[in-house]
């Protein structure tokens, strides 16, 4: 009787070198029975380890995580039945909602004076900030689906659906919508320096934090994105095989950097300042060249 082991969702720190990894493991002993059981995983790509592996037991829906290695940060998890729980990096429960149902997804959010919140995706008509102390709801946004901001929290975005559909520049201190910038809906939002790159299916825009947008550009399908070092958004286009690396200028132009050697995954992420991307795949990939910088599937913890 076989262990078989799915990677799912994975999430990574801002500028960092470590990502969280939900992992199912699981054992079919008869029709009857089978053995099941549900980790998170976070890894070092830098020290090319497994750093800690804690199980959590309260959820049997997809889980929903985001990694933030600050002071009071550590894993936040979410699913659509399950409670909302932080947890230490070496799985220490920290708090847990249980009143907050229907999460589709979270998010680590830079602010102002707490330094970070955490953002609570629960349905299409409500997104929570939470206070990520003791996880108490600071805020309340209708018709949004995602939150982002600068570093430092002084300018945030958000997307909304239904009669607010677009996206929207927001106030950084209430959190309270001020104008829609995109009558598109982004599915991501990326912050540089002075601008974020807003990115929806089928395209993408340049928008300063006063909210002018300063480029719009057609694309194949969704990309994901993180401000790189060099002065650009590295952007992973998963829509086609080879999956490409996209360099995409603070003017919105763009280029392929390369094709990926293996395939990231169904999940991925790009970490450390967009110079890597790893994936359910159980791979790390360089993305400057495409190349397989550590196959971490089989990695162990020490």
């Amino acid at each position: 009787m076989a262990m078989q082991v799915q990677f799912k969702e994975i999430a990574a720190s801002f500028d960092s070198g470590r990502f969280a990894l939900v992992v199912d493991e699981f054992r079919v002993e008869n029709e009857m029975r089978r053995d099941w059981h549900r980790y998170i995983q976070i890894y070092c790509v830098h020290e090319r380890r497994l750093v800690s592996r804690f199980e959590v037991k309260d959820y049997t829906d997809p889980l929903h995580i985001a990694l933030v290695e600050k002071k009071r940060g550590g894993v936040l998890t979410a699913s659509h039945r399950g409670r909302v729980s932080l947890w230490t990096l070496d799985g220490k429960l920290i708090w847990a909602r249980r009143d907050l149902r229907k999460a589709q997804a979270v998010h680590v959010i830079p602010h102002k004076t707490l330094e970070f919140v955490f953002g609570l995706w629960g349905d299409d008509n409500a997104y929570l900030i939470l206070n990520p102390i003791m996880g108490g709801t600071r805020h309340r946004i209708t018709f949004c689906t995602r939150v982002a901001a600068s570093l430092g929290g002084a300018y945030v975005m958000a997307s909304r659906r239904g009669r607010a559909a677009g996206t929207w520049l927001l106030d950084p201190e209430t959190f309270q919508p001020l104008w829609r910038v995109l009558p598109e809906e982004a599915f991501r939002i990326r912050p540089g320096p002075d601008s974020f790159l807003a990115i929806w299916f089928g395209g993408y825009a340049i928008i300063d934090f006063s909210g002018a947008i300063l480029a719009r550009r057609t694309a194949r399908g969704v990309l994901d994105a993180a401000w790189h070092q060099a002065g650009y958004w590295t952007a992973y286009d998963a829509t086609v095989s080879p999956n490409e690396i996209l360099a995409i200028q603070p003017d919105g132009k763009s280029k392929i950097v390369c094709r990926l050697d293996s395939f990231a995954g169904s999940h991925a992420t790009l970490l450390a300042g967009g110079t890597m991307i790893a994936g359910s795949s159980g791979k790390v990939l360089d993305t400057s060249n495409g190349l397989l910088i550590w196959d971490f599937s089989g990695a162990l913890a020490t």
